[in-house]
C-alpha cells in the first residue's frame, strides 16, 4: 500500500485548481488512516470499522467462503461485500480518483462513473495504466511492489 503522501502528491494540484479540500479514502492500511488523522491539509472521510482483506494474512477467498458456510458465518462475507460496494459507489462520486489500477475497486469506480456520465473522470494510477480487458491477463504493473518484467494482472 502506498503512503498517503504518495497519493496526495497527485491530488494537490487538482484540488487547488478546483477548490476541493475533502478527500474520501478507501484503503487497506491503518497506517494511511493514521496519517489522515494527523493531516491538517485536507478533511478526510472514510468508512469506519471496515475490515479490509489486506489487513489480514493472505487468504484464498474460496476457502474463506467455504469455511464461513460451514460455521454459519456467511454474514461476515455479506458484510464485506456490502462494505466494498459502498466504497466503490462513494469512489465513483468523487471528483478525482488516485489509486492503483491493479485494484478491482479502483477500476470498478472508474467504470461506474464513466457509465453514469458517458465520460472518463480524472484519475491518476500509481502503479499501472488504465486496463479494462475484463477476464484477460493484460494489465501491466509499471510501479510499486508488483513492478518488473512479466508482471501482469487480470483486468
Amino acid at each position: 500500500c502506498y503512503s498517503l503522501e504518495r497519493h496526495l502528491a497527485r491530488v494537490r494540484g487538482y484540488a487547488r485548481a478546483h477548490g476541493i479540500w475533502t478527500v474520501y479514502l478507501a484503503t487497506d492500511s491503518e497506517k494511511v488512516l493514521d496519517e489522515a488523522r494527523r493531516s491538517t491539509e485536507f478533511q478526510f472521510l472514510w468508512l469506519p470499522n471496515v475490515t479490509r482483506q489486506r489487513a489480514t494474512p493472505a487468504r484464498i477467498i474460496d476457502r474463506t467462503v467455504r469455511r464461513r458456510v460451514a460455521t454459519g458465518e456467511t454474514h461476515l462475507s455479506a458484510r464485506e461485500a456490502w462494505q466494498a460496494t459502498v466504497d466503490v459507489m462513494l469512489l465513483a462520486e468523487c471528483a478525482l480518483l488516485v489509486g492503483q489500477m491493479t485494484s478491482t475497486l479502483f477500476r470498478t469506480a472508474i467504470s461506474l462513473r464513466a457509465a453514469a456520465c458517458d465520460c472518463v473522470m480524472p484519475f491518476a494510477s500509481l502503479d499501472a495504466p488504465f486496463c479494462s480487458d475484463y477476464g484477460v491477463r493484460s494489465g501491466v504493473v509499471r510501479a510499486g511492489a508488483g513492478a518488473g518484467a512479466n508482471r501482469s494482472f487480470w483486468c
